[in-house]
Formats: C-alpha cells, structure tokens, sequence
C-alpha cells in the first residue's frame, strides 16, 4: 500500500478526538486573543507615551542648545520633534480606553500645547536679546516640561495597573488552555503509539538504513540501497542511489577544480612576486642612472629630460608595488603589525608629506581631529591609505582650493575623512571607483595614475577590520576603523625608507667589498663610489668568491645583493655578522626584495641598513657620505 493509505488508516480515529480538542482549546484561545489585543494596546500606549516624553525633551534641548550656541541646525532638530508629538497625541487619544486616563490625558494635551508655544517663543528670540527675557522663558518651559513629565509618569502607572491586570487574565487563560493542550497531547499519543507499532518494523528500519548511507554520502562515498518495496520510500531509496553517484562525481569534479584553482593562486603569487623582482632589477639602473643625470646635467633641456624618465619610472615602480600588494592580500600573505594608533598624529603626517604637492596648484590643506583618537591599526599601513586619497584629493580636486583631513568618533567608529571642494565621482561611476586600473576617464586626461589606488586603500583598510566609502552627496571619503577609548602609550617615529640607521663606525672607510651579479647595478653602483675619490670598489659576483676573497680585501665597508646565483645573501650576512672584524664593521643590504617582513628580518639579523631597489640615490650617498667621512 501506498504510504498515504496506510497513514490514513492508522491515524483516522484518533486523529478525530484530536480535532474536537483542538476546537475546545481554539474558544478559548480566541478569548485570550482578546485579552491579548487590549494588552497590546496598552503596551503601544506606554511605548507612545516614552516617545512623547523623548521628543519633548528632545526638542527642548535642541533649542537650548540653540540659545548657546547659535547654531541654526539645532532649530531643524527642535522643529522635526515639536511636528512629531501632535500625530503621537492622536495614537493616544484612540488608544486609552480607561475614564480616568482620558482626563489626565486632556491635562497632558493642555501642557504639550503650552511646552510647545514656550518653545516656538524661545527659538524665534534674538540672540542679542537681554539675559533677562530669555531666562524667564526659559525657566517657565522648564517647569511647564517638568509637570508634563510628571502627568505623563502618572498616566504611565495606571497603565502599568491595567497591563498587570490583562496580564492576570491572559495567565488565567493560558492555563486553561495548557489543560485542553494536554488532553489533545494524549489524545495524540494514543495514535502516535499505534503508529509506532505499525511502522516501527517496517519504516523506522528501511529509515535508519537511509541516515547510515546518508552519513556515508557526506563524506563522498557511493551508497546502494536494497529496497524491493514499491511504496514512496522504496521509490526514494532508487532515487537517492542515482543521486548519490552523481554527486559524488560532482564532489570529485569540485575537488580537482579547487586544487586546480589554488594551484592557479599560488603560482600567481609567485609569478607576480617573482616579476616585482625582476623588474625591480633594471629599474635600478634606469632610476639610479636617472637620478644621477639628474644631478649632474648642467644643460637645463637635458636634465628635464632625465627628470622625465625618473618620473616614468618612478610611476612604474609605484604600478608594481601596487599589483603586488593586490595580490599578497588576496593571497593572505600581507603581514599587518597591529598596534594601538595615534590618528591625529598619522594624520598631520600625511598632511606634512603630502603638503609641498599643494603648492603646484595652489591647494591647502585643514586637519579637523576632534581630540585624541586611538585606533587598532598597522600604522604604515593606515598611513599609506590616507596619503592615496589625499593623492586623489590633490590630483583631481579644483586648484585654488582646500582639503579638509579630519577625524572623529561616532557611534565607537573612528571616522576618517578626506574631502575636497570638487564636484566629486559621477553617480554613474561610483560602483567602480574600487575596481582595479579603473581610472573612471581620468586615463584620458593628462593626470599620471594607476587606477589601483583605491582598490588597494579598500582591502588593506577591510584587513585592520574596517571600511572605506565615499559619501553620496559630496567629494568625502570616509575610513571607518574601530576606535579605542584607552590612552596607551606608543612610539609614533615615523619610519621612512630614505631614513638610514647607522652604525657606528671604527675608522674612516677606504675599502668597499660589493657582492652582486647583475652587471647594471654593478655600473650604477661604481658610478656612485666613482664620486669619493679616496674609496676603492672591489666587486665580487658570487658567494662563494665573497667568502674566498673577505680575508684578501679587508673590505672597510660590505654592500650585499640578497639574489645571488650560488645562494642567498641572508646566509653570507649571518656568517659575516659572526666574524670579530666585520661585525663592528658597516654591512648594507641592497635587494630588489621589498616585501617589510624580510627587511625586518634582516634588520634583526644586524645589518646597518637595507636599501630596497630602485634605491634612493639621495639617501644612499648620505649614507655613504656619514661613513666614509665620520
């Protein structure tokens, strides 16, 4: 039999006694639906009568602060909150149901007339007007608002008496009606018992043998089901077979996909990380060759020339850390050194960075920092996320204009803002603004840019746990980070990549030993040594040679490449860091490795200092400059 019939056999009888002690237990539930209605309305009429009070006192203060401050947005609270308690003392008026609220209520009325009327007096007073005047407004508003409150506080305690009384009737009903619910529980029982001892041979049995091989299911495996019966459940043991062997072809499928997929990730990474270094090779040459023409051309055509190419490259530079930081988040691979953050004083730094941009175009900047904010960031990495919108700010926001930097707290969010005067991003383009080399039509202007700026704002923000949004009327953004109400103390020295630490010296240096295998940088570098007549290059090209000729050379100063042909310079500097001599002695780093892990490694590790490549040229031969000469 299908199962339908044998249901209907089984359950008919007592299913009937069921239905007439369902139909007893509904009377009764009707009544205290009742009951229910008229608690609820007194409910609504105690939450009204709280709204009341709030928006009474709302506008109140609205327009007190208004006498103090002047400031006519206040009036704009204070008149939103006065329309509001007219439609509230309607709801009243159709709720209360009770003789003696009625005429407390007409008492209510009368004072909310007169609250209002002393209010609308105080809003239009000049603010020039005598102390006097306003005061005595001011003190007979405050007592008109004090017996509203206590009329409405009145009100409020008959309405707790009639709740409790309601609440009285609908317990009493409630327990009625958990009696007739017991009667139609055991009036089920009965059938449910003798449902049980029909199919508990039968279908419990075929329907635990379908939660074994559903379990085997979740973990991938084929199921066979030897159901001979012709009822649904047999009907579903032939479907779920079928069923289960597609998908565990399917779970097959999903597998070799995934695998494939973070395969395809993986060896994205390491191509992009891989291509950042690579091209970081040559644009050491090309910035550093620039940089020194720069210095050197005297004839002013060709040093805008060489300026020219050092700006390209420069912006090239700045699309490969760009893409690489893109693809070390969506890796999970970009470290975050979370601390406890002085925003004000992130802030002034990038205004002070940012500054000497301005003066091209004749744009300012304002910092706004309501007080002292502290915030759970990676301070670099916060740092870099205002200083591309205030780039944005300064490169497409009108000339002759200011830049308003300001932070605040609001609802326990730091918010960061970063608003120019212009007319701001086109309704139409703003759900691309965060879309990678995306540059909205600016690529077909002359503004210089990658159109990564903003995607990689976006995703080192959401990775510190916070959120960046441009604010729909005006040209703002807004960083929103939680704040922190604490008062720590933390180290704000700021670190710049052109700040070089320096160690301290022996003697005046005459000897340089420069480990590396590229031949340009190796011309670049001898271009600079060239400079300090009294220094010696001498370059070795492998480890294996550095190690054989140390001893030979003597060198007073070691510049090391990490990228060698026969190993990694991290092991030479480990060893040459142990050695009585060279561990006094100054060892600097130059590596087209940028990543901020590996620098502070090596940091750790002893070296003076670590130049990443393109290498400032400026920086370097101060630093040079600080060694040779003491």
């Amino acid at each position: 039999m299908p199962l339908i019939s044998k249901g209907i056999a089984l359950i008919a009888l007592p299913l009937i006694l069921l239905i007439t002690a369902l139909s007893l237990l509904y009377v009764r539930e009707k009544n205290a639906n009742t009951i229910d209605d008229s608690l609820n309305r007194e409910l609504d009429t105690q939450q009204i009568f709280m709204m009341v009070e709030t928006t009474s006192l709302e506008a109140s203060i609205a327009v007190r602060d208004y006498l103090l401050t002047g400031d006519k947005k206040l009036l704009v609270i204070y008149s939103e909150a006065i329309q509001k308690i007219p439609k509230l003392m309607t709801d009243l008026t159709t709720n209360i149901q009770d003789n003696e609220q009625k005429k407390i209520l007409a008492e209510i009325k009368i004072l909310q007339l007169k609250n209002a009327q002393l209010l609308k007096a105080l809003s239009e007073q000049p603010l020039d007007k005598s102390s006097e005047a306003i005061t005595k407004l001011f003190q007979d508003q405050s007592d008109t608002l004090d017996s509203l409150f206590v009329k409405i506080n009145l009100i409020k305690q008959l309405e707790i008496k009639l709740i409790s009384a309601d609440r009285a009737k609908v317990k009493e009903q409630r327990e009625f009606s958990n009696q007739l619910a017991l009667v139609a529980a055991l009036l089920g029982s009965i059938g449910a018992a003798i449902g049980v001892l029909v199919f508990s041979s039968s279908i419990v049995k075929r329907i635990k043998v379908l939660h074994e091989n559903a379990s085997r299911l979740a973990k991938g495996e084929t199921i066979e089901l030897p159901d001979t019966s012709q009822d649904e459940i047999g009907q579903l043991y032939k479907d779920l077979e079928l069923s289960s062997n597609l998908l565990v072809a399917s779970i097959n499928d999903a597998h070799f996909a995934r695998n494939e997929a973070e395969i395809a990730n993986h060896a994205k990474t390491r191509f992009l990380s891989r291509t950042s270094h690579e091209l970081r090779t040559p644009l050491n040459a090309i910035l550093g060759f620039a940089q020194i023409l720069e210095m050197d051309l005297e004839n002013q055509k060709m040093q805008a020339n060489a300026t020219i190419i050092k700006n390209a490259g420069e912006h090239l530079l700045k699309l490969i850390n760009e893409v690489l930081d893109i693809a070390r988040i969506e890796a999970g691979d970009m470290p975050l050194n979370m601390s406890k953050v002085n925003v004000g004083l992130v802030l002034k730094e990038a205004a002070d960075y940012i500054k000497p941009l301005g003066k091209v175009r004749d744009i300012d900047i304002k910092l706004d920092v309501a007080g002292t904010v502290y915030v759970n960031a990676d301070r670099q990495k916060l740092l870099q996320v205002v200083l591309n919108l205030l780039s944005n700010a300064y490169k497409y926001g009108p000339s002759n204009s200011v830049v308003t930097l300001s932070a605040k707290i609001v609802n326990q969010q730091c918010l960061i803002g970063v608003h120019d005067t212009g007319k701001g991003i086109p309704q139409a383009m703003r759900q691309r603004i965060f879309t990678p080399f995306d540059r909205l039509g600016a690529e077909n202007t002359k503004i210089e840019g990658t159109g990564l700026g903003l995607t990689v704002s976006k995703q080192l923000i959401q990775s510190m746990g916070g959120e960046i949004t441009l604010d729909t009327q005006q040209s703002l953004f807004l960083l929103s980070l939680p704040s922190l109400t604490s008062h720590p103390t933390e180290n704000n020295t700021v670190d710049s990549p052109d700040n070089t630490t320096i160690r301290p010296h022996i003697h005046k240096l005459s000897k340089i030993m420069y480990v590396e295998d590229n031949l340009s940088n190796i011309a670049l570098i001898e271009t600079l040594i060239s400079r300090f007549h009294d220094l010696r290059l001498n370059v070795v090209k492998t480890l294996a040679d550095a190690r054989s000729q140390i001893d030979d050379i003597n060198p007073d100063l070691i510049l090391i490449d990490l990228n060698l042909p026969d190993g990694n310079g991290e092991d030479f500097l480990k060893d040459l860091l142990q050695h009585p001599i060279f561990k006094t002695r100054p060892v600097i780093v130059l590596s087209a490795d940028a990543a901020p892990e590996t620098i502070t490694r090596i940091m750790q590790l002893g070296a003076t200092d670590y130049f990443t490549k393109p290498i400032n040229i400026n920086a370097f031969i101060k630093g040079l400059k600080t060694w040779v000469h003491g």
